[in-house]
């Protein structure tokens, strides 16, 4: 399964990977998430449930939008090995103002994975 994702994340197509989304596709509907999420009222409170590969690329995408360097990709990797079934990732929003902006901090962070 490493050998898979890291293909994946690559970008080499193998017969058993037949179309299906691209880690560039990936990244894109992840960006999509997070600026439909952003644009929810201040005191929303929203359940998502999703698969483990979904939720760490998320959770690591909405700190760093851009694409993940090969390193920091083989971590998430092993990570998304050891995540548990039916565990739950808090994130929280606050919209970036003042000095946030300007170190270009998008106003997502991890506030706790159970």
């Amino acid at each position: 399964a490493l050998s898979y994702m890291i293909a994946w994340f690559l970008g080499y197509k193998k017969s058993s990977m037949h179309d299906g989304e691209t880690y560039e596709s990936f990244v894109h509907r992840l960006g999509h998430a997070r600026r439909h999420l952003e644009k929810m009222p201040d005191n929303s409170r929203i359940v998502i449930v999703s698969h483990s590969i979904f939720i760490n690329f998320y959770t690591e995408h909405m700190v760093h939008p851009e694409k993940l360097n090969l390193w920091r990709a083989i971590i998430l990797f092993f990570k998304i090995l050891k995540m548990r079934n039916s565990s739950l990732t808090h994130v929280r929003y606050t919209k970036p103002e003042g000095k946030q902006l300007k170190q270009n901090k998008t106003g997502w962070r991890l506030v706790h994975r159970i």
